[in-house]
């Protein structure tokens, strides 16, 4: 039977069907867990659905009832969390078992400076201990800042003089919510390394499958040290392990910013090359063919222990554990039903891999692969012949479509989630995608060969070295390009729905032929749809908006004028422009600014502009008359961008009904003024509304307007 009967079949059949509707009523019942309903009023679906298990015509209905209300307990469960109830920054001594150890490079700032340090994580499972003998169970993140090599997974630990911290909700709309993170996670807070006073003892060493992967793992990067310099063997670590040890923050940006950084995690292309290699492996070996199919299955759940079951390994893992049975069992293969029951395995195993943005990412995109590949590559696939330069144009146009159907599924989950897309990346995917899989293949090799002997090892790890070294070049090159990484707002509801019908669509293109003025019009009215819904929900034209984000000791202040003109007054402490005022800015849909305003150069107000200035395209910027850059911050801007000169009037500041005057400092500054009394006052005046904004102003000063009186004083409280 050809692959076009096998895949109609797969949509119609009522296996297929009942798939779906299985996994519908999972994520029904996830989505009612988070929606914090009574459980009162689940006790009439209960008897609703317990009544139609025992009517024949719709006992598959009434077993889709009580599925949903059991996950919906299931996740209600995992909800439990004792220990909230320990006091914010409580000195706690932890005690129980190591999950999870890892070590990464990341920037730390010290004063003006940015230095690089490793840090270590271990995830933790156990309880807590105040000093009053009250205990806590839960699962914990730590954070050292010295590596932590005697720590194993597994090992019994006891860490006395810990801070303990509980995840933060969203403080700014757009901002990052940690309590939300944490709980898609399964971590239920946060210890903290108090200096000086931490000790960490181990009580007894772990064993079992945690200890025995871990030690392979160690065992076989101990292979690539020895075998591939840096910075290759960074690189090839993310490939094969999907580590971060020695990977600089630089050049994990690069691969952000150039819309790669999926190379990094364990992909199921990568988890595909070694069950391909293992199965030809046991296949020239003479291994029987039964044992083959068991042989790679059990070599693809090895691998996923030593990579730490990340959402792309679980995913890859299931899918092509099902198709080896289906292989073995000599049944047809399914692809988008086998993807369907993976996802539907995944969430009865953990819910809340439902909301996980890593699990939403790989689930999009081989979904989209599986789904829009076939019809598009058809065509192209009958116009070329069998000979190399057709397979090669074949191989080239077969990944160039992977990778657009891949982005074009991913793109709003990555605009949902963090406002930024890569327009490089759907160009740069290609390349990138085809020498990390040549890459992968390597140092699968490299570890092969330096297993059994050392200097086969390290004549492969040469080989390894220049393949890294390639891929860095060619992943910083594409990332220098011009605004590579662009902000956006945040897609509506129904825009998301309307992409998705969109995709559905395109995956169909027989059925858009033979009915094409009803796919048109089905086509206009949803755009239209989710244009009309996605206006509705914007704020009202007319109105002036000031917004003060809470970016903790500083201050960071957003000026929407009815005329369309942005401004941000202050940007807070370093790292509060890109993780604060940038996130809030895309999601009010602000892609460009058209004044910054930096009071006066404490770090607490001009931290952040200099992030803000990197990557948001900004027209003017105002900084205060002061004798002589004082610090280090405001040496960075005026090298970064030239200020506007005073004066200022103020038809330049805010043109239309808004008017925005800069009443302080006079430009001949009174002698011994300091900076806080030097900061850049500027008063607002729209219509009868008028608000001064001091900056850190600590005298009374006359800033007001000749012959006015400011009727409402906003600026960040003391």
């Amino acid at each position: 039977m050809n692959d076009q009967g096998v895949q109609n079949r797969s949509h119609s059949s009522p296996g297929s069907v009942s798939l779906l509707a299985t996994l519908a009523a999972v994520v029904g019942g996830i989505l009612l867990g988070r929606a914090e309903l009574p459980v009162a009023l689940l006790v009439p679906l209960f008897l609703v659905g317990l009544g139609m298990v025992g009517l024949r015509p719709r006992r598959f209905v009434g077993w889709g009832l009580l599925l949903l209300l059991a996950t919906f307990l299931r996740l209600e469960l995992m909800e439990w969390r004792p220990v909230a109830a320990v006091p914010e920054r409580a000195l706690v001594t932890f005690h129980g078992r190591a999950l999870r150890r890892e070590s990464r490079l990341t920037e730390r700032r010290m004063g003006p400076e940015t230095r690089v340090q490793r840090v270590a994580e271990l995830r933790l499972r156990g309880w807590v201990r105040l000093k009053s003998g009250e205990r806590f169970p839960g699962t914990f993140r730590l954070f050292l800042d010295e590596p932590v090599a005697s720590v194993r997974p597994g090992d019994q630990l006891e860490i006395t003089n810990l801070e303990l911290r509980h995840p933060l909700s969203r403080r700014n709309p757009g901002g990052f919510d940690q309590a939300f993170v944490f709980w898609r996670r399964g971590i239920d807070a946060e210890l903290r390394e108090i200096k000086g006073l931490t000790s960490l003892h181990t009580l007894r060493r772990g064993g079992g499958v945690l200890r025995w992967t871990d030690g392979l793992r160690q065992r076989l990067r101990e292979v690539l040290t020895e075998a591939v310099p840096m910075p290759g063997r960074a690189v090839l670590e993310g490939l094969l392990f999907g580590a971060r040890d020695d990977l600089h923050p630089d050049l994990y940006e690069a691969f952000v910013v150039g819309g790669v950084v999926h190379v990094l995690v364990v992909s199921g292309a990568n988890f595909a090359l070694l069950l391909t290699v293992v199965f030809f492996l046991l296949r020239l070996v003479g291994t029987p063919l039964g044992g083959v199919y068991v042989g790679t299955a059990v070599v693809g759940g090895v691998y996923a222990l030593l990579v730490g079951w990340e959402p792309s390994v679980v995913r890859a893992g299931i899918f092509f554990g099902l198709y080896l049975l289906s292989r073995w069992l000599e049944r047809d293969f399914a692809p988008l039903s086998a993807l369907g029951l993976t996802g539907l395995v995944v969430l009865l195993l953990e819910p809340r891999m439902l909301f996980d943005v890593g699990a939403q990412l790989s689930f999009a995109a081989a979904g989209a692969i599986l789904y829009l590949l076939p019809p598009w590559y058809r065509p192209i696939r009958a116009r070329l012949s069998r000979r190399l330069f057709d397979r090669l144009g074949r191989w080239a146009a077969a990944t160039l479509l992977a990778t657009l159907a891949a982005q074009m599924a991913t793109a709003p989950i990555l605009a949902y989630h963090f406002r930024r897309l890569s327009w490089v990346g759907i160009v740069a995917n290609v390349p990138v995608v085809a020498l990390s899989e040549g890459l992968t293949l390597v140092g699968l090799i490299t570890l092969i060969a330096g297993l059994l002997w050392t200097p086969l090892g390290g004549f492969f790890g040469g080989v390894a070295q220049l393949g890294g070294t390639l891929l860095i070049e060619m992943v910083r090159w594409f990332g220098s390009l011009p605004e590579a990484r662009l902000w956006v707002p945040r897609p509506s509801w129904p825009l998301l729905i309307g992409w998705g019908v969109l995709l559905l669509a395109m995956g169909r293109p027989s059925a858009l032929r033979r009915r094409p003025v009803y796919s048109l019009a089905v086509g206009l009215l949803s755009a239209l749809a989710a244009l009309v819904w996605h206006r509705a929900v914007q704020p009202a034209p007319g109105l002036l908006e000031i917004a003060f984000l809470d970016v903790g000791q500083g201050s960071a202040i957003v000026l929407r004028a009815p005329s369309g003109v942005t401004a941000l007054v202050d940007a807070g402490p370093p790292g509060a422009g890109e993780r604060v005022a940038l996130p809030y800015l895309s999601d009010r849909g602000v892609r460009r600014l058209q004044l910054l305003v930096v009071s006066h150069p404490d770090a607490d107000h001009a931290g952040g502009a200099v992030e803000v200035l990197a990557q948001m395209p900004t027209e003017r910027l105002l900084l205060p008359p002061l004798r002589s850059p004082t610090t280090a911050t405001e040496r960075a801007l005026r090298e970064r961008f030239r200020p506007l000169p005073p004066p200022w009037p103020p038809e330049d500041l805010f043109p239309g009904p808004l008017d925005g005057w800069a009443r302080w400092p006079p430009q001949a500054l009174p002698p011994g003024l300091g900076e806080n009394d030097a900061s850049l006052t500027l008063l607002l005046d729209y219509g009868d509304f008028q608000a001064l904004l001091p900056g850190d102003l600590e005298a009374q000063r006359r800033v007001g307007a000749p012959g006015a009186r400011c009727r409402k004083r906003m600026g960040p409280s003391r």
